[in-house]
């Protein structure tokens, strides 16, 4: 290798093609800009791939389900338990999605209606709030 070393960006900031196939479907369907790798439950280095901090809506994209990957496997598995469960303590929630269901279009189908309920739901406590009743 003529002494030269590729050095590679730490794990959590390469991006894999499904996600950057669901950023790009994020971007042209304007469900607004959620951040990338957000940690959320610090001193835990637990990320979400995708997130709207403030909804507390975590998107994780679940890749190598179906070739055996960390995902599939008991400890890979357990661990995600443990980060979806923390995640929930702390007011998560937490769309997970495949390969398939970005590909099919399942996955932006449903990020665009959790999104709108949740505009939904802050309209009604606005309204309620200011002693309208819907």
């Amino acid at each position: 290798m003529n002494g030269l070393l590729v050095k590679l960006p730490p794990k959590a900031s390469r991006k894999s093609p499904l996600e950057e196939e669901f950023w790009l479907q994020i971007l042209a369907h304007k469900v607004g800009v959620p951040e990338r790798e957000h940690v959320f439950a610090p001193p835990r280095k637990w990320r979400f791939d995708f997130a709207y901090p403030e909804l507390l809506i975590g998107i994780e994209v679940e890749g190598g389900g179906f070739v055996a990957g960390r995902h599939g496997r008991g400890i890979g598995m357990e661990a995600d338990c443990e980060k979806y469960a923390m995640a929930l303590l702390e007011g998560w929630r937490v769309l997970r999605v495949t390969g398939r269901q970005i590909k099919d279009g399942s996955a932006i189908a449903w990020l665009k209606e959790l999104l709108n309920r949740e505009t939904r739901w802050h309209e009604a406590a606005k309204q309620l709030t200011m002693g309208v009743r819907l």
